[in-house]
């Protein structure tokens, strides 16, 4: 037993900051496919049909990543767990992000040339943990 326990925040708190950190993630991945769509694209109606199909792919990659490894570890993983540092968990996130992205496209996708999509997703998966750590001991601490 340490000396200095840390009260757990209730569950619905650790849930909301597990899907918050989620949301940063896919906004954060959103605004930046909105840059480099804008950049590619020759027209508005491109540019919108694009930017819906990145939407929804991009939603059901993050809620996922959500459901299979955030949430899992706000419930499971104490806030003093070294895990929960900035510069560890960031870099997990974004190695996590690019090696799901890359797995995926190279099994529906073995032709190739779709790799470079995992650069996107390393940028939300880092995003999101970069939040998901600064933010841990808001969501996993109860309130005095």
């Amino acid at each position: 037993m340490s000396p200095n326990p840390v009260a757990r925040a209730p569950l619905t708190q650790r849930v909301l900051g597990s899907t918050v950190s989620a949301w940063v993630g896919w906004l954060a991945l959103n605004v930046l496919m909105l840059g480099v769509t804008a950049l590619s694209t020759a027209s508005a109606a491109d540019w919108f049909t694009y930017e819906k199909i990145v939407v929804m792919t991009s939603l059901a990659f993050i809620f996922t990543a959500w459901l299979v490894g955030l949430l899992p570890l706000y419930l499971l993983v104490s806030p003093r767990n070294w895990l929960w540092r900035w510069y560890i968990f960031t870099p997990c996130g974004a190695l996590v992000g690019a090696i799901a992205m890359r797995a995926f496209c190279r099994h529906f996708w073995p032709q190739g040339g779709w790799d470079w999509f995992a650069a996107p997703a390393a940028f939300a998966g880092g995003v999101t943990c970069l939040f998901a750590s600064l933010t841990s001991r808001r969501f996993h601490q109860a309130e005095p």
